[in-house]
Order: structure tokens, then sequence, then C-alpha cells
């Protein structure tokens, strides 16, 4: 498993780390903190931007019938809650933003 700096996902898609945080905060791009760091796992990297495309997958989005948003502080059970659910295929997906407990 890839973990990217959000610098490093800024390089790849030709845009400034500005906007990278921008997505973080807006819920677009989860992330994690390690100390004081954000870090973006691959495969929430390519689900952005399989969302992002102009033809979208359909058949994982027929599967989604739900989505449950979270926001908060980074939790290692949540982690693996999102991983277990998008496991399953429930027709739940869960998106996390790890904002900080404040602002979540």
């Amino acid at each position: 498993m890839q973990i990217y700096t959000p610098d490093e996902i800024a390089a790849m898609l030709k845009i400034s780390k500005h906007t990278v945080y921008e997505l973080i905060k807006r819920g677009d791009l989860s992330a994690f903190k390690v100390g004081n760091k954000m870090r973006i796992e691959e495969s929430e990297f390519e689900r952005y931007k399989v969302s992002m495309s102009a033809n979208p997958v359909r058949a994982k989005e027929s599967k989604d019938l739900h989505t449950l948003q979270l926001a908060g502080s980074h939790d290692f059970l949540v982690e693996q809650l999102v991983k277990y659910i998008a496991s399953e295929g429930t027709g739940l997906s869960i998106t996390p933003s790890y904002i900080g407990s404040l602002e979540g």
C-alpha cells in the first residue's frame, strides 16, 4: 500500500498543494494525520480520480445505495470500519473526513 503526501498528490494532479488541502477540508479527498502531517492512501487517491473522471464507473455507483459522511478526529477503528464496509458490498459507502475533533 502506497501512502502519499499532499505535495505528491499536487504534483501528480498538477495542482497547488493548497488545492489538495482544500479537497481534504471539503471531504472530497480523505486523508489521515501522522503527527501534524497529512497523508493520503493510494486507494483513496484512485477513488478520487475515478469520482472526478468524465465517465465515472457506473457499476460501483449502483452498489452504493447510501453514503455516510463522517467528520472528526482520525481514529484507527473508523479507518478499519471504512475498509470493512467497502469490502462487504453492503450498499453502504462511508466517506471519512479527518478534520480534528473540534472542527468535526
